[in-house]
């Protein structure tokens, strides 16, 4: 697999997020999926994709049980997420790592480095998997 071709499932309520984020990878060539927080462990399942960003403030869902459905799910769970929000408080931080986000990362501040972050995430993942871990 090459970078480019990135299967990732971006999980927004937010207009302007999803258009930061869409706008940071397409200039990378992936292959991004959105969805709402309603859809996100279905579409998850379906398409399982390389890498999962998602927002942790929903309208209709805490984006922590989110999170954690996603990473008690046995489809879902090797999926490494990203969590990318315009939240920065420690204590979100510490619990989106605590249920098991491989990163954090702002909207508006971090985009400029989201692509490298995915490449080298699902890098890692690669390397996990085929050492036998």
């Amino acid at each position: 697999m090459t970078y480019n071709s990135c299967k990732v499932l971006l999980v927004q309520d937010s207009f302007h997020s999803i258009k930061a984020i869409t706008k940071s990878l397409n200039t990378n060539d992936f292959d991004v999926l959105t969805c709402s927080d309603n859809q996100a462990l279905v579409l998850g399942i379906r398409e399982n994709p390389d890498i999962i960003i998602m927002d942790i403030l929903f309208k209709d869902k805490n984006g922590f049980k989110l999170l954690l459905d996603l990473k008690n799910h046995w489809c879902t769970r090797h999926i490494p997420v990203v969590i990318a929000t315009q939240i920065n408080t420690q204590q979100y931080w510490d619990e989106s790592f605590r249920l098991g986000a491989s990163a954090y990362m702002l909207i508006d501040r971090h985009m400029p480095y989201l692509a490298p972050k995915i490449k080298k995430i699902i890098q890692h993942e690669k390397t996990h998997v085929h050492a036998g871990n």
